[in-house]
């Protein structure tokens, strides 16, 4: 299941309510108008090669506060640095290792 769109921004910072009601600034995402669906978190988002430029993480369903666009995504070159902090085991105050 695809959801056309295009990049609105990058590097963008969006203001996002958690689960207890606070609010949250989270910086450094791909803007983009795509229509994303309770679910798609996690998923690629793609550019029009089909490679893929970074991972959809918040939506306006996610409680995305302060913007119209359909979704944000973490960039590529992020994730796969988080991937390879958690194979070698190093914690960080943003990535917790273990149980």
């Amino acid at each position: 299941n695809w959801a056309g769109g295009s990049v609105e921004g990058i590097d963008q910072t969006f203001r996002v309510e958690q689960g207890d009601g606070t609010i949250v600034s989270v910086s450094g995402l791909i803007a983009t108008n795509a229509a994303v669906l309770p679910g798609d978190s996690g998923g690629p988002l793609l550019d029009e090669h089909r490679r893929v430029i970074g991972m959809v993480t918040l939506g306006r369903q996610a409680g995305v506060l302060h913007r119209t666009v359909g979704a944000a995504a973490v960039p590529a070159d992020t994730v796969l640095g988080v991937v390879d902090q958690i194979n070698s085991g190093r914690s960080t105050v943003d990535v917790h290792i273990g149980p």
